[in-house]
């Protein structure tokens, strides 16, 4: 059974012969009393606190809660973010792959391309060479030929003269002629 600081205070004791001093024992009573009447307030005060503070952790654990769904929605989220970036990554790379796969393509393409306009133009300077290495023959020949005939026109021309009793004038010597025949014989040798 609980007391009450009032069941204290209201205890009688009965009296006995040689009994106690009532002021002692009636003074301890309402000390008791107000000892347990100050015991039951602070009881109270602390399960008021009590009770704010399971309200308080109550609030808590539901935030708590609240918190750990939030942390996992926002991991859940990071993964497919982190999941979406690695595969626009790879899509990125593999494009970029592919377009540098194209380009260097391309450009092998246009060195083949190159490379044929280049044979190409090496056979054609090489077939104009040719013609012009013929015509050059051609035209030494040409002027080989007319020395000779030139010299064989001269020779008749002064055969014909002396046969005449002639005397040939010719604008240059022979000696000088001779040698113009020679260097140009020379320089067209080389």
């Amino acid at each position: 059974m609980a007391l009450s600081p009032r069941d204290i205070s209201a205890k009688t004791f009965k009296k006995g012969l040689w009994g106690y001093k009532r002021e002692e024992v009636d003074f301890f009573l309402k000390q008791l009393a107000q000892g347990v009447d100050d015991l039951r307030r602070e009881m109270d005060h602390i399960r008021l606190e009590l009770a704010e503070s399971e309200k308080r952790i109550g609030k808590y654990r539901e935030d708590n809660e609240s918190v750990k769904e939030t942390l996992e929605l926002a991991r859940e989220k990071a993964e497919l973010i982190v999941a979406k970036g690695r595969q626009t990554a790879k899509s990125m790379v593999e494009r970029a792959e592919e377009e540098a796969q194209s380009i260097m393509e391309g450009y092998q393409r246009e060195i083949m391309r190159r490379k044929s306009i280049l044979y190409e133009i090496t056979d054609i300077a090489k077939g104009y060479r040719k013609k012009f290495e013929r015509m050059i023959q051609h035209s030494l020949r040409n002027m080989d030929d007319f020395e000779e005939s030139m010299e064989s026109r001269k020779a008749e021309k002064v055969t014909s003269s002396i046969a005449k009793d002639e005397r040939i004038e010719d604008p240059v010597a022979e000696s000088e002629w001779a040698k113009a025949t020679t260097n140009f014989r020379i320089r067209s040798q080389e």
